[in-house]
């Protein structure tokens, strides 16, 4: 079977959109991104959501996305609110880059 930058984006966007949306549950933060989390000082959510997002950009080959996914879950555990406020820029950034690396694969 042939390589399918297409499928994988595809793959991408829907597991991203779940990440940075927690997927529309609804109910203690879930229905909020992963900066919804940060405003509301939920560190047990954004570790849920870092860890979604570490996962998918894994899936994606995303290392520098799921290096600063794995900062920011481990600060999530400890309940370091300052230590994620100041890897958030990263993570949108890095989000961004690999975003922009999909869709020129297409």
């Amino acid at each position: 079977m042939p390589f399918k930058p297409s499928f994988l984006l595809r793959q991408w966007a829907h597991i991203s959109k779940r990440a940075t949306t927690g997927g529309g549950r609804e109910g203690n933060h879930r229905g909020l991104p992963l900066r919804g989390y940060v405003e509301a000082g939920d560190a047990a959510g954004v570790e849920r959501q870092a860890h979604t997002i570490k996962g998918a950009s894994a899936n994606v080959c995303g290392e520098a996305l799921c290096k600063v996914a794995f900062s920011m879950e481990k600060a999530g555990k400890a309940g370091d609110m300052e230590r994620i406020k100041a890897l958030v820029g990263d993570m949108l950034s890095t989000f961004e880059q690999l975003r922009e690396k999909m869709e020129s694969a297409e």
